[in-house]
């Protein structure tokens, strides 16, 4: 039907005068926006990366959201160097977003499948399959001139690209090492140069056993058991865990030897009773046992050995890991810590990629953040902060110990790396360390696990 002019009239003065008190809205709405300072522990919005919002002052003025997990120490730091940077560049506002690191894998993977994920993300190599595989969640960083990885070591980065591209600037050089409670080596008679096998730390368990119940030389869960395991299955075979083509990189015999060693470390009273020590799961610098000195040693990421040098009771050394007869590579797995990646979806991957650069290489960011994400990537960083005594001299034997005897077979493919065979397989290191299943079990019950998830890979 149609209208009176009249009607027509008005309803056009009030669509008029609503047009423009929507404006002013939105106007005084983005005022408040921009002129709010500072990081922020924010929850994820429900929208995706952040768009470049515009400014009548600055038409490039944009929202950046970071998101990572870690310590108080890391979050602190992280926190200074982005109220440094935003300083630095009025123009860039960056929420930070971090959390406990458990549950954050998840709620990233959601965030990305509902493109709701962060713009910059903190990130471990184990996840490129997942994040950057069939669907790339992650940037190429090559595409992102402004980002020098000239600082990285050539080699040591070629560890870190997936599919030939860097979908990551590590920020810290990472690796396994043994660390040792002086203290308790000279009680039981250790010597501190011995060159461990996977025999001896059998016989010194025995030994220590026998003179004290309740001390024992050795402590893990299954996340250490992991890598622990994975360094004997490199020596035992010059393999992946898992092949290029998706085949197990170790026969059935290799598996059943290699749990009989980890049944042999819980049965015979090498390493404390998975029990106890699972109560401390990526945190045993708070258990009981070994701040009173009755465990002895532990594999330990380099990256995690400032948590241990707090507890000043302790006078601590490291060493290499264990090795085997015949060996036909040391296992001993060197990488990054964790890398800093761009959301393939963000609208200002330009502006992500000249703060992780900043974080990365700038000298006043490399004094902030320290050793907060494991001891640095570059030579650059590593130099300026062992001259201003903030790298441990411990740590930084442990780093040359680690790259000493570092394996070949590196990096991980990313089917070795994938998170749900990784689940399968500490699954069932916790029913061999509980006494629930026998070696020769275990490894049927892995081997049925393994090749249906792998079929459902390959696909």
């Amino acid at each position: 039907m149609k209208m009176k002019g009249r009607k027509r009239l008005k309803k056009k003065k009030f669509s008029f005068s609503l047009t423009i008190v929507l404006v002013l809205i939105a106007s005084l709405i983005a005022a408040c926006s921009n002129g709010s300072k500072g990081a922020t522990n924010t929850a994820a919005p429900t929208t995706g990366a952040t768009t470049a919002t515009p400014s009548s002052n600055n038409p490039k003025d944009v929202t950046l959201r970071f998101s990572w997990w870690g310590a108080q120490d890391r979050n602190k730091a992280t926190l200074e160097a982005i109220d440094l940077y935003m300083k630095k560049n009025p123009g860039v506002k960056i929420q930070g977003e971090y959390m406990d690191y458990n549950g954050f894998y998840e709620k990233l993977v959601a965030q990305l499948s509902g493109g709701t994920a962060p713009d910059i993300i903190q990130i471990v190599d184990r996840w490129f399959l997942d994040l950057a595989g069939q669907k790339p969640f992650l940037l190429d960083l090559d595409t992102q001139k402004s980002i020098d990885f000239s600082t990285v070591d050539p080699e040591f980065m070629k560890t870190q690209l997936f599919n030939g591209k860097k979908v990551g600037f590590p920020t810290g050089l990472q690796g396994g090492v043994l660390l040792y409670n002086k203290a308790f080596f000279k009680k039981f008679g250790i010597p501190e140069d011995t060159v461990w096998t996977w025999d001896n730390l059998i016989e010194w368990g025995k030994k220590v056993q026998a003179q004290d119940k309740n001390s024992y030389l050795f402590s893990t869960d299954s996340d250490e058991l992991d890598t622990l395991l994975r360094t004997y299955q490199k020596q035992l075979t010059g393999n992946q865990w898992i092949k290029d083509d998706y085949s197990f990189g170790w026969t059935k015999d290799d598996m059943v030897k290699m749990l009989t060693f980890t049944k042999s470390l819980f049965d015979q009273g090498v390493t404390e009773p998975l029990a106890k020590a699972i109560l401390y799961k990526n945190k045993s610098n708070e258990n009981p046992a070994w701040i009173k000195g009755t465990l002895g040693m532990q594999y330990k990421f380099i990256s995690l050995i400032p948590n241990y040098l707090k507890i000043k009771e302790h006078e601590l050394g490291v060493a290499a890991l264990p090795v085997g007869n015949g060996m036909k590579d040391t296992g001993v797995y060197t990488g990054s810590t964790l890398l800093l990646s761009i959301n393939a979806a963000s609208k200002n991957a330009e502006e992500a990629a000249k703060f992780i650069n900043w974080m990365s290489n700038d000298p006043e960011a490399i004094g902030i953040l320290g050793t907060t994400r494991g001891v640095p990537a570059t030579q650059k960083a590593r130099d300026l902060l062992l001259k201003d005594n903030k790298i441990d001299p411990l740590v930084n034997q442990a780093l040359e110990t680690a790259l000493k005897t570092s394996s070949k077979v590196l990096p991980d493919n990313a089917v070795s790396q994938n998170q749900e065979l990784y689940k399968i397989w500490t699954d069932t290191l916790d029913q061999v360390g509980y006494g629930k299943m026998t070696p020769e079990q275990a490894t049927d019950e892995l081997i049925k696990q393994f090749d249906a998830k792998l079929k459902t890979l390959k696909k």
